[in-house]
């Protein structure tokens, strides 16, 4: 580690604002804060925001933090929702209070090595970054692990996508845990997380993906994703509502590139990126039965707005995947609930098909 860093006195301005939704958290709070009691960069630079979103476990969860609050009082920063806002709110709220250089996340059930903030603030110091990343394990029920590692390195552009870049993104991954953003640049774009919908971190990645003029690469896996069998994201109710609920971000997002002028400038990429995830929703959703015809139209009726001309695209016209095309052509034929009730059976039939052979 870079031993020249110099840090913050304890009381002024944290390095570092850590904002951590709870809900129903009691249980994990305890490693959790132990974890951040240990950090190697003095739990003094860090200001540690958790936001009880309105848990229902008679207040367990609320009483954990109250009682961590009360041995770190300079620190600690103890917010309860009397409404469930979902992750993003809970976030939205913690960005609110944060005082901090820099702004980090991280969720109650995981873990982080105790050099986590000091590696992730050194580097964000010494090359003046918008971002810093650094790898991930995630550790599965099964107790296997599974490594997800950048490669290490510095990317710095003069300008950034929306000052007049001429590349789309940079290809940052979707997790908000195992990353450092400049506070300044969230504050000034006013950049905040969707509320009551899964997929918050996805949006709030992509939204600022178009200000992001560096980004640090560290490969050493720093932070511990742990999936339990009761965690959101593993059981199937939940993946299910992730498709739902992606429908609604991508529209807000493709609103959001428009309202920045970036739809026209980059028209074939973003329609690009967006035909594919379309597409790969639609399967799932059909193979599920899951596809109804709210829904069908959400789609259709995005497709039709933004891209009129979708079938045209290179890669689409060009594609030998029969799939693809097949789910993305129903998307401007404006069928009828029961044409669409009768499509969706026979294409269910063609998907499993497709899937055998």
């Amino acid at each position: 580690m870079n031993q020249n860093i110099s840090f913050t006195p304890p009381h002024l301005d944290p390095l570092i604002s850590v904002i951590i939704p709870c809900y129903n958290a009691a249980a994990f709070l305890p490693n959790c804060m132990k974890c951040l009691e240990e950090q190697t960069i003095g739990i003094e630079h860090l200001e540690l925001i958790f936001v009880d979103d309105a848990s229902s476990d008679q207040g367990a969860t609320w009483d954990a933090i109250l009682a961590f609050e009360a041995k770190y009082p300079n620190q600690v920063v103890a917010i309860q929702h009397e409404e469930n806002t979902g992750a993003g709110g809970a976030r939205n709220t913690g960005l609110l209070y944060a005082k901090g250089i820099y702004v980090g996340f991280m969720d109650t059930d995981d873990g982080i090595d105790s050099s986590f903030y000091q590696i992730m603030y050194e580097k964000a110091a010494e090359y003046d970054c918008d971002v810093v990343e650094c790898g991930y394990v995630r550790e599965l029920p099964n107790a296997t692990n599974d490594l997800h590692c950048p490669k290490e390195g510095f990317i710095r552009y003069d300008k950034s996508v929306v000052d007049g870049r001429p590349s789309w993104h940079f290809d940052i991954d979707t997790p908000l845990w195992n990353k450092l953003y400049r506070h300044a640049l969230i504050t000034e774009h006013t950049i905040c997380f969707p509320e009551s919908l899964l997929l918050e971190d996805y949006f709030f990645n992509k939204c600022l993906n178009p200000f992001i003029k560096s980004i640090y690469f560290i490969e050493q896996a720093l932070y511990h994703w742990k999936r339990h069998e009761t965690a959101t994201s593993f059981s199937d109710s939940s993946k299910t509502q992730h498709l739902f609920d992606f429908i609604e971000i991508e529209d807000a997002l493709l609103s959001h590139y428009q309202s920045l002028g970036l739809l026209e400038r980059f028209y074939l990429q973003i329609q690009g990126e967006f035909l594919f995830s379309y597409g790969e929703s639609m399967s799932t959703l059909f193979l599920l039965d899951l596809l109804d015809y709210p829904h069908y139209l959400r789609l259709s009726n995005s497709v039709q707005r933004y891209f009129p001309d979708y079938e045209n695209h290179p890669a689409l016209a060009q594609s030998e995947n029969a799939k693809e095309k097949t789910l993305l052509s129903i998307l401007n034929k404006n069928y009828t609930k029961e044409q669409f009730q009768v499509l969706a059976a026979e294409l269910k039939e063609i998907l499993i098909q497709m899937y055998i052979h």
